[in-house]
């Protein structure tokens, strides 16, 4: 079965930011996605930082793949035949550029 999505199809895909290992506290040697989407670039180098830590986002497709999924051992334990489904995992890549480090206001080239 083919994918539904096809190389340079616009898709909007959900990102939230990972909560920030150093704990709200700045610490720049601390290891971490901090990554912040900001709508304008003085939104992410200022002070406060303000962005969106989740939020659906557009993206365009770079490559998807197809499989089928006939169900866990678990659910075909049940005694009932598996139900096929079809999974597709699509690659994309953000259409959005103001990506900065929300503690050191660092962007994202």
């Amino acid at each position: 079965m083919a994918s539904r999505f096809k190389p340079g199809d616009k898709v909007d895909v959900f990102a939230r930011m990972p909560y920030g290992q150093d704990n709200g506290r700045d610490r720049l040697d601390e290891l971490g996605e901090r990554w912040l989407l900001c709508p304008m670039a003085l939104m992410g180098t200022n002070r406060p930082r303000i962005g969106w830590t989740e939020r659906w986002l557009p993206a365009t497709v770079v490559d998807s793949e197809t499989s089928s999924y006939r169900g866990s051992p678990a659910e075909r334990g049940s005694g009932l035949p598996p139900v096929p489904e079809s999974r597709s995992r699509v690659h994309f890549r953000w259409d959005v550029r103001l990506w900065f480090d929300w503690a050191s206001g660092e962007r994202l080239d």
